[in-house]
């Protein structure tokens, strides 16, 4: 096919081509379809059909009473040659930050039905440039980075949650507006709490992944894989449809305080 099938907004995208024609060469039948939104169709005249496709998409307006959470980004740590932390039993940090993120890309897309962008949606690695490009949509309100640890020894254990931390360098300092980002953290945490979760104080960190825009942002390190009861919750999928579901009741409590103005706003 000229225009190749496109999975957009976690929707499989076809041109209209591709329905009339080569979808009832496939299936040897007739094929019949209503076009519901007709006035998609005034949309710019030239290009191919995935190109009017993509501007008709980035034209989009939010509906009025519309969610104020309007995308969500999420990157589940490491991946491919990159494992990440390894725990008890040969448990993978690669293998519980992928489980977590598709269990909340199911709850949000549920109950919420906005797009979520994830970085990796199985095993294998990326670029810093891959791994940052979800957030780089310009409906997307909140970053949310997935991480587990490890330790020496099976003492440490909880989830521990970070923002952004304003660097001073030589002559100058790095302005971070971190206010979103806070309160994104203590929505989750608060939500991870009233789960029954082990949750420590968020923190600032000045951690490469985080960035320098002002896009909502928190790193979660969601527990020690070298911690019998962290390592359960993160490796059984119980566990992880719990930690999931508190990360989602903390991603819409979040939404339903931000203010219009600040969901769309222009962010880096």
């Amino acid at each position: 096919l000229k225009n190749k099938p496109r999975f957009i907004d976690s929707r499989l995208r076809v041109s209209e081509l591709f329905v009339t024609k080569h979808l009832s060469d496939l299936v040897g039948e007739r094929i019949f379809y209503r076009n519901l939104d007709p006035n998609s169709g005034s949309v710019e005249k030239g290009g191919s059909a995935l190109d009017r496709l993509f501007s008709f998409l980035l034209r989009k307006k939010k509906p009025a009473g519309g969610p104020i959470l309007r995308a969500v980004a999420i990157d589940p740590g490491h991946g491919g040659q990159d494992p990440g932390s390894i725990g008890i039993n040969g448990t993978r940090e690669k293998d519980v930050t992928l489980a977590v993120a598709k269990h909340l890309q199911r709850l949000i897309d549920m109950q919420l039905g906005i797009p979520i962008y994830l970085s990796r949606d199985d095993d294998y690695g990326l670029t810093t440039e891959e791994r940052l490009k979800p957030a780089t949509h310009p409906d997307v309100d909140a970053l949310i980075l997935l991480h587990a640890q490890s330790a020496a020894d099976y003492k440490p254990q909880g989830i521990y949650i970070y923002v952004r931390r304003t660097e001073t360098l030589p002559g100058q300092t790095v302005k971070t507006d971190d206010k979103d980002s806070l309160k994104l953290a203590k929505s989750l945490s608060s939500a991870l709490r009233d789960a029954g979760l082990n949750v420590h104080a968020v923190s600032e960190a000045p951690l490469f992944p985080l960035g320098q825009g002002d896009l909502p942002t928190v790193l979660i390190e969601m527990g020690y894989l070298t911690n019998q009861a962290d390592k359960m919750m993160l490796s059984e999928e119980e566990g992880q449809k719990k930690l999931a579901k508190a990360l989602y009741s903390g991603l819409e409590s979040f939404g339903k305080g931000l203010t219009r103005e600040n969901a769309g706003g222009n962010r880096q």
